[in-house]
């Protein structure tokens, strides 16, 4: 809206950026005719996941001015290899970007809960079309609390974002990791012009 571009939109959201996109719509009623979600953090997965024994990690915003100190300098790797399988060209991008990037990373981190909770307040979104795509892929790590799969959680969390929409749909990914726009981009390109060919006007012969 800012950038002078006309609504509808159709918003399309991985990861955190689900939760964007979800507050978005919730704001702007009017202005969202559609959604398509590429495995979307979840309101409520940082509770889900303690309950099975993974804690999420959320930097300590008095460190902030040592981060900046360090991105000064040049930061280090914020990873020490490539995260859920992350395309290597993709991620040496975002290594080298990292300097440049790293404060904006803190920030968005410190506030990963206050997102969730701010995502959390909008649970109905009417009947717009809605499509959730979520990966599959078994996951190797097992909670070390009831030696439940990680990714048997994930998926109860996808599907319940189903219901934000009376007229959604899930696509479960088993050839997917996390990054689905990666492994399977044609797959984010097909849900979203198939968002796109509900949301414009019907044609009268």
């Amino acid at each position: 809206m800012a950038a002078g571009e006309n609504s509808p939109f159709v918003l399309v959201g991985h990861a955190l950026g689900g939760a964007y996109v979800r507050i978005f719509a919730g704001q702007n009623p009017d202005g969202v005719c559609g959604m398509v979600l590429v495995d979307s953090s979840h309101p409520d997965q940082l509770a889900r996941f303690a309950e099975i024994g993974f804690d999420k990690e959320i930097p300590d915003e008095q460190i902030r001015p040592l981060i900046l100190f360090l991105s000064h300098l040049g930061m280090p790797s914020r990873f020490k290899g490539p995260q859920y399988s992350l395309p290597r060209e993709v991620y040496e991008a975002e290594q080298a970007f990292l300097p440049e990037s790293s404060m904006a990373w803190f920030d968005e981190s410190v506030e990963v809960p206050n997102t969730l909770a701010q995502a959390g307040q909008y649970e109905n979104l009417g009947a717009i079309p809605l499509i959730v795509l979520a990966s599959a892929r078994p996951s190797s790590v097992s909670s070390p609390v009831d030696g439940r799969d990680l990714q048997d959680t994930w998926l109860e969390l996808q599907q319940e974002l189903t219901l934000l929409s009376g007229n959604s749909e899930i696509k479960l990914l088993e050839e997917s990791g996390h990054y689905i726009q990666f492994d399977q981009p044609e797959v984010v390109i097909e849900a979203i012009q198939e968002i796109v060919q509900e949301c414009l006007p019907v044609q009268v012969p």
